[in-house]
């Protein structure tokens, strides 16, 4: 499974989720999560053992974000 996939299966229960960029007129509060990379780690055998993958996750919020945020970091720990 990838990341993102597993950030959408996980966050989106809490709010809406977008990748990339907000299509429809946003919502007061919501998520974009936007890919940055995937690597491969590679070792001294010059063969890669894992996969690396990153993701910014924006959050947007006309209120106060601390208590979604707080959400989110308790999700992703989980």
């Amino acid at each position: 499974m990838s990341l993102l996939s597993e950030l959408n299966t996980l966050l989106s229960p809490l709010l809406p989720v977008e990748t990339g960029v907000f299509s429809d007129t946003p919502p007061d509060r919501y998520l974009v999560i936007t890919p940055l990379a995937d690597t491969f780690g590679v070792y001294a055998d010059d063969h890669p053992r894992n996969e690396i993958q990153e993701a910014r996750l924006s959050l947007f919020d006309k209120g106060s974000y601390t208590f979604v945020k707080n959400q989110i970091v308790r999700a992703l720990l989980n």
